[in-house]
């Protein structure tokens, strides 16, 4: 039996060697993946670090475009607040614009309520006129007839009296 325990020694040996030669090249495997790796960790690294020195600038870039951009909101602010005070003159103007326009109605109301009754008093002369040249026209007229022609009968009556000279005797401005 002895020699079966050497027999059965020798495989456990020789299978415990097999298997420590498989870990050798198991090992070997592992160290030329782990190099492997290693490099490809490596290199990752570098390209983090490439990537992180490029955003560094980036987030440098980043930071002043921010703070522009904090300056430009707060002119755009003051802008909008300069805007909203215009607007609130403006609104203002209008206000007075239409103060005045209404004003101006109401003077161009006036007005024309003036040219209308300056224009009925210009009538009502004009029908004054008329009225008074149709009463007191006429009857000075036949009065003017009358005198006309009571004037041509005593000049008449003179030619009769004076003869044929034309003058009369009683011609004040003769004697």
């Amino acid at each position: 039996m002895e020699t079966v325990l050497y027999i059965a020694a020798s495989i456990a040996l020789l299978a415990l060697a097999a298997v420590f030669v498989y870990v050798a090249i198991l090992l070997s495997s592992t160290k030329t993946l782990l190099g492997n790796v290693t490099g490809i960790v490596n290199s990752l690294v570098d390209e983090v670090k490439t990537v992180r020195m490029s955003l560094q600038g980036t987030i440098t870039n980043l930071e002043g475009v921010v703070q522009k951009a904090q300056g430009t909101v707060e002119q755009v602010n003051q802008t909008i607040g300069r805007v909203n005070g215009l607007l609130d003159q403006v609104e203002g103007i209008m206000g007075s614009v239409r103060v005045i326009t209404t004003d101006a109605a109401r003077v161009i109301t006036d007005g024309t309520d003036v040219v209308h009754s300056a224009r009925n008093v210009v009538m009502s002369v004009i029908e004054l006129e008329q009225d008074i040249q149709a009463k007191v026209q006429q009857p000075i007229v036949e009065s003017m007839t009358l005198f006309s022609a009571l004037g041509k009968g005593m000049h008449a009556f003179r030619t009769k009296l004076a003869g044929t000279n034309g003058h009369a005797k009683t011609d004040i401005y003769y004697k």
